[in-house]
């Protein structure tokens, strides 16, 4: 994982590396995506409080 700013911004770069395309399609297949998707929405949401909260 890397954070880059971009002025009042972050990209975040999240790499993950499994031992086999059938193991990567596993994981999609259970919903690994929707999941760390879901994740990165809770942190946006907790990140935004904190900042209305500072403000």
């Amino acid at each position: 994982m890397s954070f880059t700013p971009d002025g009042a911004r972050t990209h975040v770069h999240f790499e993950v590396t499994l031992a086999t395309a059938a193991d990567r399609e596993r994981l999609l297949a259970l919903g690994m995506r929707g999941g760390w998707m879901q994740s990165f929405d809770r942190l946006e949401q907790l990140i935004g409080k904190g900042a209305d909260d500072a403000g």
